[in-house]
C-alpha cells in the first residue's frame, strides 16, 4: 500500500489563545486553513495524485481538509472516517460532535468505522478525569497504552482496506504518537 499522511489545515483551536474553551470543541478550519487546503489541492492536482480513498479522523477539521484538498475535476475520491485516526483526546478541541450532527454536513463520508454517535472516547476520559472545566490537563497523553492500542487499530484498519493508495488526514499529536 501507498499511504500519504497529512495533518489537517489550520483550525480555530490553533489560533485561539484558549483552545480548552467550549467554543473550541471540534473546531472548524479558519479562512487561513481553507487557503492552505486550496494550495494543497493545487499541488495535488499538479502532481497528478489520484488516491483511491481519503481516510480521515471524524473531527470536523480533518473532514473539511480531506474534502477541500482532494476535490479535483473528477470529484472527491471516496472518503471514510475512522475513530482510531482522531486526535489524542486531551482538551475540548479534541472532542467530537455527535455523528448525527456531522453526517448531514459530510454526506459523502462513510462513517461505518465510527461505531458511536456520541464521542465515547471523550466520555471515557471525562468519566475518569472529570469535565474539561474542572480538569485542564492532558488526558490521553497520560494513558500511553490506550493511545498505542488506538494507533495499532488505525494501522490495522488501513491495512484491511482494499484500496492500494490512501491519503490519511489526521492530527499532529496523533501522527506523532503513530510514528514514534
Amino acid at each position: 500500500k501507498l499511504l500519504h499522511f497529512i495533518r489537517h489545515a489550520q483550525g480555530f483551536h490553533n489560533v485561539d489563545a484558549r483552545p480548552i474553551q467550549q467554543r473550541a470543541a471540534d473546531a472548524r478550519l479558519t479562512p487561513e486553513g481553507e487557503a492552505q487546503c486550496a494550495a494543497l489541492a493545487a499541488t495535488v492536482e499538479a502532481a497528478g495524485l489520484r488516491p483511491e480513498l481519503i481516510a480521515s479522523s471524524p473531527l470536523t477539521r480533518t473532514l473539511q481538509t480531506g474534502v477541500m484538498c482532494f476535490r479535483g475535476p473528477d470529484g472527491c475520491p471516496p472518503m471514510a472516517a475512522c475513530e482510531s485516526l482522531r486526535e489524542t483526546v486531551n482538551f475540548l478541541c479534541d472532542r467530537r460532535r455527535p455523528l448525527s450532527e456531522i453526517r448531514p454536513e459530510f454526506e459523502q463520508v462513510d462513517f461505518s468505522a465510527c461505531p458511536h454517535d456520541e464521542d465515547a472516547i471523550w466520555a471515557a476520559y471525562e468519566a475518569r478525569h472529570g469535565p474539561a472545566d474542572l480538569y485542564g490537563e492532558h488526558r490521553e497523553h497520560r494513558d500511553l497504552p490506550s493511545l498505542a492500542r488506538r494507533a495499532r487499530e488505525a494501522i490495522e484498519w488501513l491495512g484491511g482496506r482494499p484500496e492500494r493508495e490512501i491519503v490519511v488526514v489526521s492530527h499532529q499529536s496523533f501522527l506523532r504518537a503513530l510514528f514514534s
